[in-house]
């Protein structure tokens, strides 16, 4: 199960896997996300379950169902993975962001809060903690 984690393939909801191979034999994991994905569009693409049956025998839902399967004609079996969380893309600030927030910064009335909503309006949208590292950083 630790493996499963890592990889990110972990189903949270395994008790909501209905489907008698996954409680006849041991080589069905219902805990096993992607293989339990796989199945759900087994059935239906090559059984000839409806989606209503299968997405009750899978536990997900019908725009689950609908999304699974564009993705797996998409991308094949790797769109049966879970996608990435966080930011898709490192980025770094500009010299002219940090010039910006360090001109702020001098002007002594102003709190970090309000120096993020400037730096929101004139560039794009930022944590405090984000501004206050990049002074950190420069000094």
């Amino acid at each position: 199960m630790n493996q499963l984690r890592q990889w990110r393939v972990l189903n949270i909801r395994p008790q909501n896997v209905k489907d008698p191979l996954f409680n006849q034999y041991q080589f069905f994991d219902p805990y096993d996300l992607l293989q339990v994905k796989y199945e759900m569009l087994r059935h239906v693409h090559i059984d000839g379950w409806g989606i209503t049956k299968a997405t009750s025998a899978f536990g997900c839902s019908r725009p689950t169902f609908y999304k699974i399967n564009s993705l797996f004609r998409e991308q094949g079996l790797t769109g049966l993975l879970p996608l990435k969380t966080g930011p898709k893309a490192a980025y770094k600030l500009i010299p002219e962001v940090i010039t910006f927030i360090q001109d702020r910064r001098s002007i002594k009335e102003l709190t970090w809060k309000e120096i993020v909503a400037e730096v929101e309006k004139q560039f794009f949208p930022m944590h405090v903690s984000t501004a206050q590292r990049v002074l950190r950083e420069k000094k």
